[in-house]
């Protein structure tokens, strides 16, 4: 009968072959996001980035005949045997898409076909908004925080990183314990396995896991302001419309 002391013998060979398998599939994937930043990089200072700034000066110019000399000049900045490493398909499409509509309205000069062309336009235009963002974060969404970390000294960055912990430790907590209140409330009205205390000490746990995670916040406020410089278009969109004033004083600084 064979044992399991008898397996013991291939165990290093295992162990080689999934080390090896595994080094390669990390291997593979860390070539594949050096590739893709190197991609992006490129994208957005030679597509991503022109397309969006130039789109921003075309609608917010006012004369007609200087709106149409940008657009010229859009359209014929991007050639087809670039294009390609805009690296979005959808993008591209839309690209092509108001090109073939502004064509449209060069040869006919009617105001209907204008209308048309800048309303798909203007939403070609928050569609690149929103690309050259999510490429800029790929890059740079830690670069505030890099730097602080550079040109601090190393208590504040010792400060810095403990309060980023204990801030991402609370919100694990709060979600690990809402899971648990969940599960406590659910066994108390439908199985009753738990003992009885288990449902106040399951909401002890979680409010006072949410008081923790506030004061964090509030504490950690500008460091996590440094960790990422990430922030939702739609968020910027309603943050503009509810509260212009605060939208004024951010631009202004």
């Amino acid at each position: 009968m064979i044992s399991i002391v008898d397996y013991l013998a291939y165990l290093p060979i295992v162990i080689a072959i999934i080390t090896a398998f595994l080094g390669y599939i990390f291997g593979q994937k860390s070539n594949k996001i050096s590739r893709f930043h190197q991609q992006v990089e490129n994208n957005l200072k030679e597509l991503s980035g022109p397309l969006y700034f130039k789109g921003k000066k075309i609608v917010r110019s006012t004369d007609i005949r200087s709106k149409e000399h940008l657009l010229d000049e859009l359209f014929n900045s991007f050639s087809s045997s670039q294009i390609y490493k805009l690296g979005n398909r959808q993008l591209i499409n839309l690209l092509i898409k108001n090109e073939e509509a502004y064509y449209r309205f060069k040869e006919t000069r009617e105001i209907q076909e204008w209308d048309n062309f800048w309303k798909g336009f203007s939403s070609f235009h928050e569609y690149t908004e929103r690309e050259y963002w999510r490429n800029f974060n790929v890059l740079y969404s830690d670069y505030r925080w890099l730097q602080q970390a550079v040109t601090s000294n190393i208590f504040i960055r010792c400060w810095h990183e403990m309060i980023h912990l204990l801030f991402q430790a609370s919100q694990f907590g709060v979600v690990g314990s809402a899971l648990i209140l969940y599960f406590v409330t659910w066994d108390h009205f439908f199985i009753d396995k738990f003992p009885e205390e288990s449902m106040l000490l399951s909401l002890q746990f979680f409010i006072t896991m949410s008081i923790i995670s506030s004061i964090f916040i509030m504490v950690g406020s500008s460091v996590r302001e440094l960790k990422s410089q990430r922030e939702s278009l739609w968020f910027k969109k309603l943050r503009e419309k509810s509260i212009p004033w605060l939208s004024n004083s951010i631009k202004n600084n």
